[in-house]
């Protein structure tokens, strides 16, 4: 990647903070495709300059992980911005503009703060450990009709809470998609003042809290395509394609083309441990499934749903 010109600026935070903002002119020109992609389609229906997507990441190793995500996006959106909040300055030049904010907390409260300050009208914000497979399109469509674009999380009640059905369940909050707007600063506002409020580590019990108050703001619920977490069992359905990767693995060209190999109902169960290369197993019974436990203690593949089903009579 190739260093940017770096200009600073100082801007206040609604949280009090202070940030020292580093803006860069980037020619798109300059930023090389990443080895081993050059199968990833474009976008043939490129997003406009009011969406752009932000990273949040402290230390050294979640700003390397936060490039490696960009670098994914910039395969598939080569036009779009790209924002990063920081501790410090990157070495890589992916990114359009970097703010470097100088009061970190460096917990989940810290994730905050950049979104009321995104630049953009359409903001997608992502974790560092994502990558981008597909065209993000679409969610600027729906920022058209709602305000807030959200995937549930894998568990759905892990953090109950009084009050608030377990019908309600919890979102990850890897992944969202707002657009700018007075609903959702305030609703963003609030996510902020409960995450202090209610000591959890994690933020997302007190997004859902927010979400659950709040009865003017327009939200939509994506499919895991849109966030897809390679740490649990998952299911994709028929005719789709994963778009956003959420996990940590060495080998993400290899995850993308074993998840999108098929555009057959699947399921999929990716071993936490698959980003050091372990082997594929095909599952096609339970006993093997129970077998591939014991013996390896991880198992790793994407099977079609109806393959599962027809290998398993009497469990549904």
């Amino acid at each position: 990647d190739v260093r940017f010109p770096v200009r600073v600026r100082t801007i206040e935070a609604l949280t009090a903070q202070r940030l020292t903002v580093m803006t860069s002119d980037r020619d798109l020109n300059q930023i090389a495709t990443t080895p081993g992609n050059e199968q990833t389609s474009v976008d043939p229906q490129p997003t406009t300059a009011s969406m752009g997507v932000l990273y949040v990441a402290t230390g050294s190793r979640y700003i390397e992980e936060a490039s490696t995500s960009a670098r994914s996006l910039r395969n598939v959106a080569p036009a779009i911005r790209i924002h990063l909040y920081s501790d410090q300055e990157p070495s890589s030049g992916i990114f359009d503009q970097v703010d470097r904010m100088l009061d970190f907390r460096y917990n989940c409260h810290d994730k905050v703060p950049p979104l009321l300050h995104s630049p953009f009208e359409k903001t997608v914000f992502l974790d560092t450990d994502t990558y981008i497979c597909g065209s993000l399109h679409e969610l600027e469509c729906l920022l058209d009709r709602y305000d807030l674009l959200i995937c549930h999380t894998a568990f759905r009640d892990p953090n109950p809470i009084e009050g608030i059905p377990s019908a309600f369940t919890e979102f990850n909050t890897g992944m969202i998609a707002f657009r700018k707007n007075e609903r959702t600063s305030r609703f963003l506002r609030r996510w902020l003042e409960l995450y202090d409020e209610m000591g959890y580590r994690a933020d997302q019990p007190s997004f859902r809290r927010a979400l659950w108050e709040d009865d003017q703001l327009r939200f939509y619920t994506l499919t895991p395509e849109y966030n897809f977490r390679t740490i649990f069992p998952g299911f994709i359905g028929g005719g789709s394609e994963v778009k956003i990767i959420h996990g940590r693995h060495r080998d993400w060209e290899r995850i993308r083309r074993r998840l999108n190999k098929t555009k057959e109902p699947r399921v999929v169960i990716l071993s936490p441990l698959d980003r050091w290369g372990r082997r594929v197993i095909v599952l096609r019974k339970w006993s093997d499934l129970v077998k591939t436990i014991i013996k390896d203690g991880c198992f790793d593949e994407s099977v079609t749903f109806f393959t599962v089903l027809r290998n398993l009579p009497g469990v549904i």
